[in-house]
């Protein structure tokens, strides 16, 4: 029996892992990967992982694409003790290329995957790091949200060009109405609405309309339901601090769950329990050394609001927003809905940014512009205010 840890090279498809198996890397990987080396299909099922476990693998190397693709594996693997190392997908084509590797195929992934481990597998910051689980709870709840959203965007659309002449009177009715939806639908009831139908000049609800209207309520219903549960979550001590800031900056708890579970532990954004700053050489090679706040920028891009540009000779690319999409949208409706509304009473942290946005757009700032220069000072302030609500400051006795 050979000591060597036997490391599997997993690429995840919808329904299977092509994998390989490694106890080295080899020394010319196209070679191997052209015969030297076996892949297996593995279906993605019981039967597959029996193959998988099987193969008596130390790690399983895999791929994040299509997170539903490998949650299976992520749940079972490890409760028969095979640790699971994850590759970020950015990280994984450049890699690959430098082996020399196909562009693109199952099999190249498979084994890319597997070399990865060897060439990093003692350098943490190359893996993506397993996040809590409340917090990959969040993660899926909120992007249900946002699937169900487009759903019930599409249907009540529907339903009001439909009720244009079936009940005209209430055309204008949006999610905010269940009640009103659920009597369409016939299963709920309301004298009111029976007043209003019989008096209205419409042509009647249609059987058709009927079951529309059945599928947005259960629509608004279970988004309600998935609303509930992220309350519940984020109730738990340990995300206290963050809902206290959170709500100094008055976010709805649909936006501060988008950011807390794009920044938690916001520990790991630090370095020694301080925000890191660095300094080194800046982009103009003029010999001046630039401070380079690491922590903040690690904050930023985590919210989607981090510029990345891209330079070479003369030519200065125009920058363009990195991170999480979810986080940013985030910020855009905390903007717009708060920011932006007059009718929303302000606080002494968010009246500022208002009374600047207003400033910036009456001078004939581009409205983009001047959204994405309220982003940017407010999530610095967030990330300070985040900081010192952890790591408060020790009182100095006299």
């Amino acid at each position: 029996m050979s000591n060597l840890p036997n490391i599997i090279g997993a690429d995840a498809c919808s329904d299977k892992l092509v994998v390989c198996s490694l106890q080295g890397k080899p020394t010319d990987v196209r070679a191997a990967h052209r015969g030297a080396v076996d892949f297996l299909e593995i279906p993605t099922n019981s039967v597959g992982l029996k193959m998988l476990l099987a193969l008596e693998p130390d790690v399983v190397v895999i791929e994040p694409t299509g997170t539903k693709y490998i949650k299976f594996w992520l749940f079972n693997l490890p409760k028969h003790g095979v640790e699971v190392r994850i590759v970020h997908n950015a990280k994984l084509p450049p890699y690959r290329k430098s082996l020399d590797l196909p562009d693109k195929d199952d099999t190249a992934d498979a084994l890319a995957l597997a070399c990865y481990y060897f060439d990093y597998k003692d350098t943490p910051y190359r893996w993506v790091s397993h996040r809590d689980s409340d917090i990959c709870k969040l993660r899926e709840l909120l992007h249900r949200i946002e699937a169900f959203n487009r759903s019930v965007n599409i249907s009540i659309n529907r339903l009001k060009q439909v009720l244009t002449y079936e009940f005209p009177e209430n055309t204008k009715k949006g999610t905010d109405a269940p009640l009103f939806w659920g009597w369409v639908a016939g299963l709920r009831q309301s004298k009111r609405y029976d007043r209003e139908l019989v008096a209205s000049d419409g042509m009647g609800i249609s059987s058709y309309t009927k079951i529309d209207a059945q599928i947005l309520y259960t629509q608004i219903i279970h988004t309600r339901e998935l609303e509930a549960e992220i309350k519940a979550i984020m109730c738990k001590p340990k995300f206290a601090p963050y809902m206290r800031v959170f709500k100094r900056w008055q976010m709805s708890t649909r936006i501060a769950a988008g950011l807390l579970c794009q920044i938690f532990p916001f520990e790991s954004l630090l370095k020694d329990g301080k925000p890191e700053i660095e300094r080194s050489r800046g982009k103009n090679l003029s010999g001046k050394k630039t401070k380079k706040r690491l922590s903040l920028r690690r904050f930023k891009k985590c919210l989607g609001v981090a510029p990345v540009r891209e330079y070479s000779g003369k030519s200065d690319k125009k920058a363009k927003k990195a991170g999480s999409a979810l986080a940013r949208k985030c910020i855009w409706r905390w903007t717009f809905a708060i920011l932006e509304k007059k009718n929303v009473k302000l606080n002494a942290h968010t009246l500022p940014f208002r009374e600047k946005l207003n400033e910036m757009k009456k001078n004939k700032v581009p409205v983009k512009k001047a959204r994405s220069w309220v982003w940017n000072k407010a999530v610095i302030r967030i990330f300070y205010d985040l900081y010192y609500e952890l790591y408060p400051p020790k009182q100095t006795s006299m």
